[in-house]
């Protein structure tokens, strides 16, 4: 939990402008919190000296919260572009773009969806989220297996080491959105 802003990233780069980069692909982001802004990412330039390029891509992020309730992420000055992703309320509060008084776009980049992930286990068997019990491997039923996009997978194994690019069950081996290649 953070205590301020960004459950997960938090950036808020102190310079004097230019372009910062930010390139998230197969990346689950599940249940983070900020007491105020971006559940999941905040990225706010300081005095908006700068502009934010973020591109998300075959990537989950589900149920972060913020202060006043679900959001993914708040984004200052600058453009997110999210594609082949599951992502909460991402035509609503999910996605906060102009957050801390900035001007910022957001690109549909197409293939993008909001349905519950079907995690197996997401707080685990001591039912606290955050510890080394939880399982966001992918349910059987998961409707983010096979959907995400072959060429933006740039690895060629999941987080747990295994095959990323398998078929799971659609007829074509198809990455999955998300950190974890339902097996």
């Amino acid at each position: 939990i953070a205590i301020d802003d960004g459950g997960a990233i938090y950036n808020w780069p102190n310079g004097s402008g230019g372009t910062l980069d930010m390139d998230i692909i197969n990346a689950t982001f599940s249940r983070n919190e900020a007491a105020d802004e971006g559940g999941s990412i905040y990225a706010v330039p300081n005095n908006f000296a700068g502009f934010f390029d973020i591109t998300i891509t075959n990537s989950i992020m589900w149920n972060s919260e913020n202060g006043a309730g679900f959001n993914e992420i708040c984004l200052g000055s600058g453009q997110v572009t999210i594609g082949y992703s599951d992502v909460r309320a991402i035509l609503g509060a999910g996605v906060t773009i102009n957050c801390d008084g900035g001007v910022s776009v957001f690109v549909n980049n197409g293939n993008n969806m909001n349905q519950a992930p079907q995690f197996i286990d997401f707080d685990g068997l001591d039912a606290v989220v955050g510890t080394l019990d939880d399982d966001l491997d992918l349910q059987a039923a998961s409707p983010v297996i096979d959907e995400g996009d072959n060429a933006a997978s740039t690895q060629p194994l999941d987080f747990l080491a295994r095959t990323r690019i398998v078929d799971g069950g659609s007829g074509t081996a198809t990455v999955d959105m998300g950190a974890y290649e339902y097996q």
